[in-house]
């Protein structure tokens, strides 16, 4: 795994000697007897000068520019830790644990080409150092460097936020593992190996994403055809509301003994009248379930929408439930001959037509057990 940090220039000596354990007192967590084993994978880039004053050349150079602010950051690091696969545990006389490589050869074959990854990326013109350090708990490289880039005018400008504008993320360090991975000829474990699947399959992830999102575009499509279609037949619904409401109204009656008389015509008119009030009344009421069920699935602001329409749906039912308690009234108080009433000839009228069915029924059956 390998992680960056940035510095500015006042920063630099301490990260700089810390590197070169240079500094006046190693901390604890250097074990001193182990430093002789440290290494520099970019030894003899500024003999004679210290890697401070390269710094300060560097960035001050006649063909480099640099803003002149105090938090400029002219120095990165990179840590690259050594992958424990290349490594063993190893407890030493005070009971401490750290960690070896397996092979000598191996490990600075590793470092080497962590290093020539970070060349490639930062150019070595720009490359400070390269420490490998032995004794600390895990082996690791600071490769530090000078951030110089190219600006758009084709000149070199000290800017660590361009130089580091692609190095963040998975892909990056998978990059990075793969490289070495490569040269060196075996699999590394330095990136996680489900960060490592995701990144490597970000196209199938994608492709998943969009799919999963059109199912959902689908599904918010039938619902609202859904919605649509309710809406019109409450339309439709409305529509016959009005119209029978209207047949009520230019019925034409007239009394005798107490009881309302209509014509034979009128009659054929309120038959038809009363089964669709009645089929109406049912239809309202599923619509009515309907539309509430739907309410607990949408959003907030359709949930209200279809809130106020279940309500406006129960009042209209109010209206259809008084509508047809008129159409009974009207009927078991109207008078059409013979001492019955329209309601009388209603109920004889139905009794018919299910005796009609059910002797259909009945001759339909012997038909078939004549041919059998």
């Amino acid at each position: 795994m390998a992680s960056v940090a940035k510095f500015k220039l006042n920063e630099a000596p301490r990260l700089l000697t810390h590197c070169s354990r240079t500094q006046k007192t190693p901390g604890s967590h250097i074990h001193q007897e182990r430093t002789c084993l440290n290494f520099n994978m970019a030894a003899g880039r500024h003999e004679g000068v210290s890697d401070y004053e390269f710094v300060k050349d560097k960035i001050h150079q006649d063909d480099v520019r640099m803003l002149k602010r105090d938090d400029v950051k002219t120095v990165c690091s990179w840590a690259v830790t050594m992958p424990r696969e290349l490594c063993h545990e190893v407890v030493d006389s005070d009971g401490e644990t750290f960690y070896v490589p397996n092979d000598d050869e191996e490990c600075r074959d590793f470092f080497k080409y962590s290093y020539d990854f970070f060349k490639e990326k930062h150019g070595e013109e720009n490359i400070i150092s390269a420490y490998v350090h032995m004794d600390e708990n895990v082996p690791h490289m600071h490769f530090t460097f000078v951030p110089i880039v190219k600006d758009k005018n084709g000149g070199l400008k000290v800017c660590a936020k361009e130089a580091l504008a692609d190095c963040y993320g998975a892909k990056f360090q998978i990059a990075l593992q793969d490289y070495v991975s490569e040269r060196m000829g075996k699999e590394l474990n330095m990136v996680k190996k489900d960060t490592v699947d995701y990144e490597r399959n970000v196209k199938e992830l994608k492709k998943k994403t969009l799919n999963e999102r059109c199912a959902y575009l689908a599904r918010q499509i039938s619902r609202s055809e859904e919605e649509l279609a309710r809406k019109e037949r409450v339309l439709k619904t409305l529509e016959k509301s009005e119209k029978a409401k209207e047949n009520i109204d230019n019925i034409k009656t007239s009394t005798s003994n107490g009881y309302t008389i209509i014509s034979n015509a009128d009659w054929l008119q309120v038959k038809p009248l009363i089964k669709s009030i009645a089929a109406m009344k049912t239809e309202r009421a599923e619509l009515i379930k309907m539309l509430k069920e739907f309410e607990n699935a949408n959003t907030v602001k359709e949930n209200q929408d279809l809130r106020s329409q279940a309500e406006q749906l129960a009042k209209e039912n109010q209206v259809l439930e008084k509508e047809l308690e008129k159409v009974k009234q009207f009927m078991e108080e109207t008078e059409v001959g013979s001492g019955l009433t329209v309601m009388d000839l209603y109920t004889m009228n139905r009794e018919a037509e299910k005796e009609k069915v059910r002797q259909d029924n009945r001759d339909f059956s012997g038909y078939y057990a004549d041919r059998e």
